[in-house]
């Protein structure tokens, strides 16, 4: 399983420039929070799923991905950023307990 941790602005854009206007106002509606919003888009996930599926070519089978969950997430230094912007794994992890828990609870 993987979290997804998506730019905004790269969605929107994608999202508009593949005539799918709806998803790119509700990203740019979006409140980016530490813990992660959600992406519901199944177009979006198709593409996504290209991306993990040619990095699993590159992998044993149980090192494989096989479930994506896209998120928008506040990605300005303090909380989980750090001022170099690198991830403070802890802190991300603290903060989307929730999202994490869900990505195993229907196994």
């Amino acid at each position: 399983s993987v979290l997804l941790l998506l730019d905004r602005t790269a969605v929107i854009e994608w999202a508009r420039h593949h005539v799918r206007a709806t998803l790119a106002t509700q990203v740019a509606r979006i409140a980016a929070t530490p813990e992660g919003v959600v992406v519901d888009d199944q177009a979006l996930r198709h593409r996504l799923a290209k991306d993990v599926d040619r990095a699993n070519a590159a992998v044993s089978r149980a090192e494989q991905v096989r479930k994506i969950l896209p998120l928008i997430v506040d990605m300005t230094p303090g909380g989980s950023i750090t001022p170099t912007l690198k991830l403070r794994r802890e802190a991300f992890l603290a903060a989307a307990s929730g999202h994490i828990e869900a990505l195993y609870a229907d196994e």
